[in-house]
């Protein structure tokens, strides 16, 4: 089942967000990790979001926002290690309860996110990664037209075995080909 775009939005996270978003990923096994919204131009000390696990350095930045659906509080979108002057940032979200999962919202709101980055940001690229084993957010990357550009083999221990990082990007010239926003004048 695919979720109608028109109820999905994204918003400033508030700091009330987060102890929900915890709560709502509190029936998960990968614990939803949130991170406090941060105005464009304070430096950012770290971040491990849900698929990350490298520390930003200090002078990177980011913004964060509460995927909304319904006016219902579902997940975070964050932008991070925005670069003005080489024009890229990295993007990480998470849907916080499994029963707001493969419903599209995640598409959606990235969509929503990468408009943002590229024009109102005016950012060129934008990248990702997520670990091998979660599909979803593999076809999530695909199906928004995320191209994998390599592979960290063996990152993360799994039982006795490891799993590997899959890093992606989507500059704006393949956006602007895939998805005609009106230009604004």
């Amino acid at each position: 089942m695919t979720t109608n775009c028109d109820s999905i939005y994204l918003r400033a996270l508030k700091p009330s967000d987060l102890e929900q978003l915890e709560q709502l990923s509190e029936e998960t096994t990968f614990p939803f990790r949130a991170v406090p919204l941060s105005k464009i131009s304070e430096p950012l000390s770290g971040f491990s979001g849900p698929d990350q696990s490298a520390s930003v350095q200090s002078d990177e930045t980011l913004l964060s926002f509460a995927i909304m659906k319904h006016d219902h509080l579902v997940g975070q979108l964050t932008l991070w290690g925005i670069d003005f002057l080489k024009g890229h940032c990295t993007v990480t979200m998470g849907i916080a309860a499994k029963a707001n999962r493969h419903r599209g919202i995640g598409t959606c709101a990235l969509i929503m996110g990468l408009r943002y980055a590229f024009y109102s940001l005016g950012l060129q690229k934008v990248t990702t990664d997520t670990l091998s084993t979660n599909q979803a957010a593999r076809r999530c990357l695909n199906k928004v037209g995320f191209i994998q550009t390599g592979t960290e083999q063996r990152v993360f221990p799994l039982d006795k075995d490891f799993i590997d990082r899959l890093h992606y990007q989507m500059q704006r010239s393949d956006f602007d080909r895939l998805y005609h926003f009106p230009r604004e004048k």
